[in-house]
């Protein structure tokens, strides 16, 4: 769950004073109900019809819910969805607001197609923001993910929820790229604006079963932010950050000694002084770590155990 946010005119980022947390009233016909875009979409393909996922309502119920239920009656409402009929297809659509955020799901029917041709059949799309945001501009997003969706050539049987985030790299254009390996464990993907934030996150996910497997660093605005990705897993694990190299493999060979190895490291500079951060696992075995000048590969350091 994400305190609210708010863009101003100069594209700086600040805290609302009400959050997440506000109440909302119980008992809506309108919900009041909170989610990510990710269990948005798990409900979503629970009720499409199709066949990679099981549906929890009945062919005929879903196909009620998609139909209007006065079709002598002006408008384009159908039970619960805002319907925009199109050829042979729907675009169905509803929106929410509550505790602070602002969410649009659309589903596309079978035979929608958009303006520019592209088949959108069978698609669904849930977007969740943490800020007040505009429903008709969400809309307007889900409509051109859906266009770059239904150009790709993903496999009917891909399991996106057993996609997990591998290695991810922040490059200096702000610019995120990402190595996604499709496994059953469950993984967690964070972004801290300090290391008092990273390693709280870190303690917390660590209690719930899940341990750093990579970690990166970025410098947005003058200042360094963290990223890390977090599997299920079992098993000790120990994070640090030092502001030079001797200091670093220091820690790394106390480490390697008391049976824990290296299984990533980041390195980023701030102020002219380069820092090294590094997450270690219990583990055995022999293994080094070195340094190097990259264009004359200068040796600068190695230690094994």
């Amino acid at each position: 769950m994400s305190s609210t946010h708010k863009l101003d005119g100069s594209g700086n980022i600040s805290k609302m004073a009400n959050s997440n947390k506000t109440e909302v009233p119980r008992g809506l016909a309108a919900g009041g109900w909170t989610a990510s875009a990710r269990d948005m979409v798990r409900l979503m393909v629970s009720t499409d019809k199709l066949s990679n996922y099981p549906d929890i309502l009945k062919p005929a119920t879903i196909d009620l819910m998609e139909t209007k239920p006065f079709p002598t009656v002006s408008g384009s409402h159908a039970l619960g969805w805002g319907m925009q009929p199109k050829g042979a297809g729907k675009k169905l659509a509803h929106n929410g607001k509550v505790g602070g955020g602002t969410a649009q799901i659309v589903k596309f029917t079978s035979g929608y197609t958009a303006t520019d041709g592209t088949d959108l059949s069978n698609i669904n799309i849930a977007i969740c923001t943490n800020g007040n945001v505009s429903t008709s501009a969400l809309n307007e997003l889900a409509g051109e993910i859906a266009k770059v969706t239904g150009k790709e050539t993903i496999p009917a049987a891909y399991d996106l929820f057993l996609t997990n985030s591998y290695d991810i790299i922040w490059p200096d254009n702000d610019k995120v790229t990402g190595v996604f390996l499709e496994k059953p464990t469950p993984s967690v993907l964070r972004v801290c604006e300090s290391w008092p934030d990273f390693t709280d996150t870190w303690s917390t996910f660590g209690k719930k079963g899940f341990q750093l497997i990579d970690i990166e660093t970025i410098k947005m605005n003058g200042k360094i932010r963290y990223s890390g990705v977090w599997e299920k897993d079992a098993g000790k694990q120990a994070l640090y950050q030092y502001d030079s190299w001797d200091k670093f493999t220091k820690k790394w060979d106390e480490l390697s000694k008391t049976g824990y190895r290296l299984i990533d490291i980041a390195r980023f500079e701030t102020n002219g002084q380069s820092w090294y951060a590094g997450v270690w696992k219990e583990g055995k075995g022999n293994y080094a770590l070195y340094q190097f000048n990259w264009q004359n590969l200068v040796y600068r350091r190695m230690a094994g155990r």
